[in-house]
């Protein structure tokens, strides 16, 4: 039988702020797709937020979704810089996530990034086997590309196959389709649903 209800969310956003973010259509996408994800948070909801260029930096952790509304000004209080270390992002998202993960919650990392990778180990079946490795911890890896405009698709989309969670395009129109999606990935209506199939003996021979 389906459950339906709602869970508690632990968040850990790695959100790229290199060189090739500062173009203003990345600025105005990323902006918005903040925005929207704050308006999906309660106060029940945990928050950790991870700016990224040549190195991690720890901009929130465990900040409260009644928060939410600081996510922008957390992220550009911020300068960019050249440079972008995707993988060691990563680690440190990965640490965070674990620290405030919490049975029965959604526990999800959020990359926010338009996939220029180009420090540390960029290549995307390295960096995969680390989203790998967050699945097997229960850790859900969705994915904001920022800018359709010369976004990194065969990185992001190689990460995105190999983690439990999901690949947005994020632009700058002012939609409120990144946020419905969002609001599906987070808000499950049902688990542990069981589904019956009947073969058709006629049609069916064997089945494995």
């Amino acid at each position: 039988a389906a459950a339906l209800r709602e869970k508690d969310e632990r968040l850990t956003l790695l959100v790229d702020q290199s060189g090739s973010m500062v173009r203003e259509d990345r600025r105005a996408a990323m902006d918005h797709a903040l925005a929207q994800l704050g308006g999906l948070l309660t106060k029940a909801d945990l928050v950790t937020v991870i700016g990224f260029s040549r190195i991690p930096h720890l901009l929130a952790d465990g900040m409260t979704g009644d928060q939410a509304a600081k996510l922008g000004e957390l992220v550009n209080q911020t300068s960019s810089e050249g440079g972008t270390n995707l993988e060691e992002a990563m680690k440190l998202g990965g640490e965070m996530a674990a620290r405030h993960q919490l049975a029965g919650a959604q526990n999800r990392i959020v990359l926010f990034t338009d996939g220029a990778a180009n420090l540390g180990n960029a290549k995307p079946e390295r960096l995969a086997e680390l989203v790998k490795s967050f699945r097997q911890k229960g850790l859900a890896f969705d994915i904001a590309g920022i800018g359709a405009d010369g976004l990194n698709d065969r990185l992001l989309s190689e990460l995105a196959r190999n983690g439990n969670g999901r690949y947005y395009v994020v632009g700058n129109e002012q939609n409120d389709s990144f946020a419905r999606q969002l609001a599906g990935a987070f808000r499950p209506a049902a688990e542990n649903v069981k589904v019956q199939v009947n073969f058709n003996p006629h049609r069916v021979g064997k089945y494995k």
